[in-house]
């Protein structure tokens, strides 16, 4: 990797290998390790306090509703720009969850506390979702909101190809997706939206109303 030392005023401007950009933490390879870590590390420092304040709570819902309010917006905030699509990435972000379902569900008294059963019926016991699937709900309720003009974004309507509609379908992809040669494009932000556009076609076509359609795509993706 080539470097050049920039200068200002005969001053040696100082190099940096992170930056922070409306509360995303960005590196200099853009994998998005860094922001993950940093905001799991955010994550399980406040958990950590739950679990020491909310001890004596014997409801799970009460500790449900403190995760709820304090964890789960830190673990996504601005999700759709960053929603990772590695394993490790996402397993590095579900483990926080797991870890306050653990303490959340401390007192069922599991027959065999190394042998838990599934982790999506732990979720159930809760009524709750995969941070993974909540990240996919809310690209595509983004993408939703573009489709139907509920909300303006020009700049990213502008890299939108969308299919012939001169012949409507609900087999037909709504949008054209562009061919990566490499992973990392082919995750790239609007390959990825692109992605869950097409994935739930009928529902884009079908639902005029954003709560029909994060109801509709909740029930699809379980």
């Amino acid at each position: 990797m080539i470097t050049y030392m920039y200068n200002m005023s005969d001053v040696c401007i100082a190099r940096c290998d992170h930056i922070i950009d409306l509360g995303i933490l960005l590196d200099h390879k853009l994998n998005m390790n860094a922001n993950i870590d940093f905001l799991t590390s955010k994550a399980r420092q406040i958990l950590g306090f739950i679990k020491r304040q909310a001890r004596s709570f014997n409801d799970p819902y009460i500790t449900k509703s403190l995760y709820c309010a304090l964890v789960r917006p830190i673990l996504e905030y601005c999700c759709v720009s960053w929603n990772p699509f590695t394993s490790v990435q996402i397993d590095k972000i579900e483990s926080v969850q797991k870890q306050f379902l653990l303490f959340a569900l401390r007192g069922i008294g599991w027959s065999d506390n190394y042998v838990l059963p599934p982790y999506k019926s732990r979720l159930a016991l809760l009524n709750m979702d995969s941070l993974k699937d909540r990240r996919t709900i809310a690209s595509a309720s983004f993408m939703f909101k573009i489709v139907k003009n509920l909300i303006s974004v020009p700049k990213l309507k502008e890299t939108m190809l969308f299919n012939d509609s001169s012949y409507p379908t609900r087999r037909r992809p709504l949008l054209i997706q562009t061919f990566h040669s490499t992973s990392y494009g082919m995750n790239g932000l609007m390959n990825r939206l692109t992605r869950i556009v097409n994935d739930h076609s009928s529902l884009f076509l079908s639902c005029d109303s954003i709560n029909v359609f994060k109801d509709k795509i909740r029930e699809q993706i379980k």
